[in-house]
């Protein structure tokens, strides 16, 4: 009987050892597994802390490695400050009737925009340097009305005599427009289908203008034949800087395919104006001219905006990528006007005015990237 106890005692221990360990290897097997999925979806920060992970975007086959980038650029530039010619339908002193006032034609014109990057592989950062040309030139025609007057309004004279005024006005502005910019960025996904890209860095700008305003049949109420009189001036205002940058490049997802993008970013420059007039009378007996010029150190900020549609996919066994955007850029530079123009029609007064405006560009972006 003594037997039997002791028999079924030692089952009943044997079963729950049993029991126990089948029960810690499960427990250890379960713990594995949760802590396989937590580093998955966690990740240890440089402070110590653990937080979610915000996967790198593009995937992270190829985030690691060179890519380049080539844009269409098909803008139109403005600059404000320019107007050379006001007309009236009358010719009566102190008066302006039905009056118009002409600026140089803005016209649109072709440019690029090149770059090359580098994703890392620490934290998903990449470093990206890109160059921006664009140049354009235009003309512009301007006769006076029938009857009427046309205002020289780049004349050396101008503001002395409102009856000053010319038969015909002409205006040609060339800008070349030349920018280098250098990034440090982290482009991750913010929620399942929108990533972001925050970056900081710096940007340098080369950026000339030059105008050339001639006025034909010039009447300074002398009595001689106003076609004697034509007028030319030349102006030159050429801004060259370098200073900080940062902003952002965002997509919405709607798919693995198709996006819509959003580019916003701002800059602060110290740059150099180097700014230059030049006119020239032809006045009898002999020529008049007046010259003046403008250097001097400024701060100045820069606002660019771009949106549009984007298309991206994978070949080669998903060892490339490739994205293709069509947007509409926003480029605004604050008081880039900087010529001096003189006031008094004798420059021995010393009157002078600056001529100030802000330089706008605007227009279509068709980009390409890939990534090796």
């Amino acid at each position: 009987m003594l037997g039997k106890k002791a028999n079924l005692f030692f089952l009943t221990l044997t079963t729950i050892m049993m029991a126990r360990l089948c029960a810690d290897s499960t427990e250890s097997l379960q713990s594995s597994g949760v802590q396989s999925e937590l580093n998955s979806i966690s990740q240890g920060n440089v402070d110590g802390t653990v937080g979610g992970v915000n996967p790198v975007y593009p995937k992270k086959f190829y985030q690691v490695g060179v890519y380049v980038t080539g844009d269409y650029l098909y803008w139109k530039a403005e600059q404000e400050g320019l107007t050379f010619a006001e007309t009236s339908k009358n010719r009566v002193p102190f008066t302006v009737e039905d009056g118009k006032i002409f600026n140089p034609d803005f016209d649109w014109a072709s440019g690029f925009r090149v770059g090359m990057g580098y994703n890392f592989r620490y934290d998903g950062w990449d470093l990206y340097l890109q160059w921006t040309d664009y140049a354009v030139e235009t003309s512009r025609h301007v006769h006076a009305p029938k009857n009427g007057q046309l205002y020289a309004l780049w004349s050396t004279a101008h503001g002395v005599n409102p009856s000053y005024y010319a038969l015909e006005a002409s205006s040609h502005w060339h800008l070349n427009y030349d920018i280098v910019d250098l990034e440090l960025g982290r482009n991750y996904f913010v929620s399942r289908a929108l990533s972001i890209r925050p970056f900081l860095g710096a940007r340098g700008a080369w950026i000339n203008q030059r105008i050339r305003v001639h006025y034909e049949g010039l009447d300074f109420g002398s009595g001689f034949n106003p076609n004697n009189f034509p007028l030319t001036t030349w102006g030159k205002n050429a801004f060259h800087g370098g200073g900080a940058r940062l902003g952002f490049n965002m997509v919405w997802h709607l798919n693995r395919m198709w996006g819509i993008y959003t580019n916003v970013s701002g800059s602060l420059l110290l740059g150099y104006f180097d700014a230059h007039i030049h006119g020239k009378l032809n006045l009898p007996p002999e020529a008049t001219s007046v010259e003046l010029s403008a250097n001097v150190r400024r701060v100045r900020p820069n606002l660019e905006i771009a949106t549009g549609l984007k298309w991206e996919d994978c070949f080669s066994k998903e060892k490339w990528h490739v994205a293709i955007t069509v947007g509409y850029e926003l480029i605004e530079w604050w008081s880039m006007n900087q010529l001096v123009q003189m006031l008094d029609g004798c420059p021995a007064n010393g009157e002078s005015f600056r001529r100030r405006g802000d330089l706008g560009l605007q227009g279509w972006t068709i980009a390409a990237r890939l990534d090796f």
